[in-house]
């Protein structure tokens, strides 16, 4: 690797981080305007706990997409999904948004070997398999 891709792939890296934080610290200002009876609501709406909806939103809407990418990558509908049951998604973009392996993932959905990868590092795996199993069950 040069150093010029090198210093593009670190400014790339250190401005997405960037942008993740402003992100979040917008999150956690909007969710200062609300009152309690909001929060409650909007997380009753989504499946959630107030403690989750507000951990959720303050990681920012984009703490959940290597599931998107993972699910995707293993021809797991998302939609399909959620419209069969909410709590087990939500529970699932839970754990993903709060996930301590981003760095591994990410770098596993870039080279494009997700799909075997997770496995190895990914707390919703399981979760996956008994989706892709009772939801998109192979021919047989």
């Amino acid at each position: 690797m040069s150093a010029q891709s090198l210093f593009l792939n670190v400014r790339d890296f250190l401005a997405e981080r960037r942008q993740r934080r402003s992100e979040r610290a917008r999150a956690l200002a909007e969710l200062a305007f609300l009152t309690s009876d909001d929060v409650y609501a909007l997380a009753a709406e989504c499946g959630l706990s107030p403690g989750q909806f507000r951990d959720v939103t303050a990681r920012g809407r984009h703490a959940a997409d290597e599931l998107i990418e993972l699910a995707r990558a293993l021809d797991i509908d998302i939609g399909r999904l959620e419209s069969s049951n909410r709590t087990p998604l939500n529970e699932m973009k839970l754990v993903c948004a709060g996930c301590h392996r981003k760095a591994a993932c990410r770098k596993s959905i870039a080279r494009g070997t997700i799909a075997r990868d997770h496995v190895d590092f990914c707390s919703n795996a399981e979760l996956l398999a008994d989706a892709k199993d009772s939801l998109f069950p192979g021919p047989g």
